[in-house]
């Protein structure tokens, strides 16, 4: 049952990447591999065999990282990984063999050295008793991704001030005599100074009618 639903899997698969490449073609003289289509599609389309060697790319894949589609063919997929994942290479190779699919998201490096981030579902194939190769297929990614990285930079400083403005809902360590308030870092602080730094409050200075009053009896 397994091995029929993972047939058509593929099956389903290879007819979404038929559709998302209009004017793919194969070549007669090796009908396994996928020819570069002539089509103007932004979706990044590559074959690879078992070890990871590039059989063809489409313009769109060439286009995005700077290099001629001519360029890739008989190269390792590796050459064009990012120097910080380039070593997990071996591994995806083994999923790929164990797995016959893998899916994720994968840095690489453009020829003028910029890391884009791509993700990717890639497919192993075999059929009419040829050797099996890889079937990749790739988004960029790499705006979504940092608008990401950024709205988590922006929610964490947001969170961290607000962390900041909570301490002064819990309880405060407060001297009973000089009212000096005792900070995270075990300094004493002035309350007015602890206060301006850990909210949005401010002060402003005047005397209250009981303070008035005893300032004017000593005057008197």
């Amino acid at each position: 049952m397994s091995g029929l639903l993972d047939l058509f899997l593929r099956q389903q698969y290879l007819r979404w990447i038929s559709q998302r490449t209009a004017g793919l073609e194969y070549r007669q003289s090796e009908p396994r591999l996928l020819c570069p289509p002539r089509s103007e599609i932004n979706d990044v389309i590559c074959t690879h065999n078992m070890s990871g060697i590039l059989l063809s790319v489409n313009p769109a894949a060439a286009r995005a990282l700077g290099f001629e589609p001519d360029g890739w063919v008989g190269k390792t997929l590796a050459e064009f990984l990012a120097p910080s994942v380039r070593h997990t290479f071996p591994q995806y190779l083994e999923r790929m063999q164990s797995c016959h699919q893998d899916s994720g998201y994968v840095r690489v490096i453009a020829r003028d050295k910029k890391v884009r981030v791509w993700l990717y579902r890639n497919l192993m194939v075999s059929e009419n008793g040829n050797p099996p190769y890889v079937i990749g297929h790739a988004l960029d990614v790499t705006e979504q991704k940092r608008a990401e990285h950024e709205l988590q930079l922006t929610t964490t400083r947001l969170q961290k001030a607000l962390d900041e403005v909570k301490t002064l809902k819990g309880l405060l360590p407060i001297c009973a005599w000089c009212k000096k308030i005792r900070a995270e870092d075990g300094d004493w602080a002035d309350l007015e100074s602890y206060v301006t730094k850990h909210s949005e409050a401010s002060f402003s200075h005047g005397i209250c009618p009981n303070c008035l009053s005893k300032q004017r009896a000593t005057i008197t």
